[in-house]
């Protein structure tokens, strides 16, 4: 059974918010466990169970009426439950004696006294005291619980519930690979293949030992396959500072086969021979192959600067065959760092020039990152 760390570890992991470390600590957790993979699977059913489910907006009338009725419960008093009496036989026995015993005493002192009375007055005057009675206590009125605030955000809160019926689902196919396997062209390449293969947005998450190589490595592979590349001034001075280790870069592209993503893995993973005769080795260390979350094409989006419907891909039957693409016909971009702003010139140009989704291709992005 796994721990519960791994089963908020997995559910955070289906409602997209990890954190880049979170997630890779996901991944790995993935790769290595069949349990986690099969909890991961179940997670995802329920969700898109839940999805499934036929949706109701909540008036806010109804929540009042809702949490009116459960102040009215709580401020009705509970009536006390009355004890049973038991009664014993011989109780009215005693008491009878009791009252015998104390009227004789009464009669006897009330006779002394009249007999005294009646020796030095001659007047027979007999007083008889009163039975003191006791003041009847006052009925004790209830005590009115005060009703307690409601809070207006519980009202937000109860129909917030039932938005998250709609959350994202994330697809439970993983494929991890090391680049020293992909150079090698062997089962690992045809692997990554297969899985490019199972659908048309897919996501790249890549370790590599420095950011700022791996990114001219990139740039240098793509203008190799006649593809262009242009990079946002933000992330361009970013690669230049010295904090460029902490930060993760994200490059899309689109109209990619997935034969034409496999030999840029496989070229990225080779050394870099230069002029002199010398070779520099491959910054570029594992890749993980995962489905594009919702929730990444909704950042994508923002930085882009585009609607997200316009990111839709059309339908396709599998029968079209994607147009050969002409030399330098497509563009990838390397997106501006941190949250999504105002999109610069280099970005919008992209956007502007973006070729129609050719059917057969792939909608991919990279998300570079320093280990």
């Amino acid at each position: 059974m796994l721990p519960d760390q791994v089963t908020e570890l997995l559910t955070a992991f289906v409602d997209g918010e990890l954190s880049q470390r979170q997630r890779k600590a996901a991944l790995g957790l993935l790769q290595r466990s069949s349990e986690a993979r099969e909890l991961l699977r179940e997670l995802q059913e329920n969700a898109h169970k839940l999805k499934q489910m036929p949706r109701h907006k909540v008036e806010p009338s109804l929540v009042d009426e809702i949490l009116r009725a459960i102040a009215e419960q709580k401020a009705q008093p509970a009536q006390p439950v009355a004890k049973p009496i038991r009664r014993r036989r011989w109780m009215p026995y005693v008491v009878a004696s009791l009252a015998a015993s104390l009227l004789i005493a009464v009669i006897g002192v009330a006779y002394w006294k009249s007999m005294s009375e009646w020796d030095n007055k001659g007047v027979n005057i007999v007083k008889i005291p009163e039975p003191k009675q006791e003041p009847t206590p006052e009925p004790e009125e209830p005590v009115t619980p005060k009703l307690k605030v409601t809070n207006p955000l519980l009202a937000q809160i109860t129909e917030g519930t039932f938005k998250d019926f709609g959350a994202p689902i994330i697809d439970a196919r993983v494929f991890v690979a090391k680049f020293s396997d992909l150079k090698k062209d062997g089962a690992a390449s045809g692997q990554l293949t297969l899985e490019l293969n199972k659908g048309r947005t897919v996501q790249l998450d890549i370790t590599v030992k420095n950011n700022k190589l791996a990114i001219e490595r990139l740039q240098a592979t793509l203008q190799e396959n006649f593809i262009n590349i242009a990079i946002d001034p933000t992330a361009k001075k970013s690669l230049a500072a010295a904090k460029q280790a902490k930060t993760e870069y994200w490059v899309y592209a689109e109209n990619l086969t997935s034969d034409e993503v496999t030999k840029l893995m496989s070229e990225l993973s080779r050394a870099d021979t230069s002029s002199m005769g010398g070779s520099v080795a491959s910054p570029y260390e594992k890749v993980t192959v995962t489905p594009l979350a919702s929730t990444e094409k909704q950042k994508l989006s923002g930085k882009l600067g585009v609607d997200e419907k316009k990111l839709e891909l059309p339908k396709d039957d599998g029968n079209a065959k994607p147009e050969a693409p002409k030399r330098w016909d497509r563009t990838a971009v390397v997106l501006p760092t941190g949250a999504a702003g105002q999109s610069s010139k280099e970005v919008r140009q992209f956007v502007e020039r973006r070729r129609q989704p050719q059917p057969g291709t792939l909608q991919i992005l990279i998300k570079i990152h320093q280990d």
